[in-house]
C-alpha cells in the first residue's frame, strides 16, 4: 500500500486483485462492510445516502462519525463527507477505483478537507496520522477480504 499524507490531505492506494465490479460490491455491500470495517458502520450506498460509523476513542468514550454520500457511480467512484461529532466541519472521501491489467483494481482513496477545520497544524497532523493509520488497517482487510471472497 502507498501512503501519501500532506498538510490537507492523506492518500492511500492499493492494487486488489480482483475486477472493479467484485472490488465495488465488497467497498458498498452491507453484508461484506461488517466483515472489512466492522459492524458498528453502516452505509446507505446510493447519492444521498448515509454513513455512520459508532466507535470507542480507547479511554471507553462513545464516538460517532457520520457523512453523507455525495457521489455514487458504480463501479468506479465513491465521494462521501467525513464528521466526528466533535467538529465543526467535514471532511471529504474520494474512493476511485481503476481496472489495471485485467482482472485487477487499482483503488486510490483520497481524505481531504483538514485544514477547515481551524484547529492548529499539530492537531491537524494528528488527525491526518490518526486517518491515515486507521483507513490503512481497513484497506488492508478489504484487501483480505477480497482474498476470500
Amino acid at each position: 500500500m502507498d501512503v501519501e499524507n500532506g498538510p490537507d490531505r492523506l492518500s492511500l492506494t492499493l492494487t486488489l486483485p480482483t475486477a472493479p465490479s467484485r472490488v465495488w460490491e465488497a467497498l458498498t455491500g452491507a453484508e461484506h462492510i461488517r466483515v472489512w470495517w466492522g459492524d458498528h458502520v453502516t452505509l446507505e450506498a446510493k447519492a444521498g445516502g448515509s454513513l455512520r460509523e459508532e466507535w470507542d476513542d480507547g479511554s471507553g468514550t462513545p464516538m460517532v462519525t457520520e457523512g453523507e454520500v455525495l457521489t455514487y457511480q458504480p463501479p468506479r467512484h465513491l465521494v462521501m463527507t467525513w464528521k466526528d461529532a466533535n467538529w465543526p466541519l467535514a471532511t471529504r472521501v474520494s474512493i476511485t477505483l481503476e481496472e489495471t491489467p485485467p482482472g485487477r483494481t487499482r483503488l486510490r482513496l483520497d481524505h481531504t478537507g483538514w485544514a477547515s477545520l481551524g484547529v492548529s497544524e499539530e492537531a491537524r497532523d494528528t488527525l491526518i496520522a490518526n486517518h491515515s493509520a486507521g483507513w490503512s488497517i481497513h484497506l488492508r482487510d478489504l484487501r483480505d477480504h477480497m482474498r476470500r471472497i
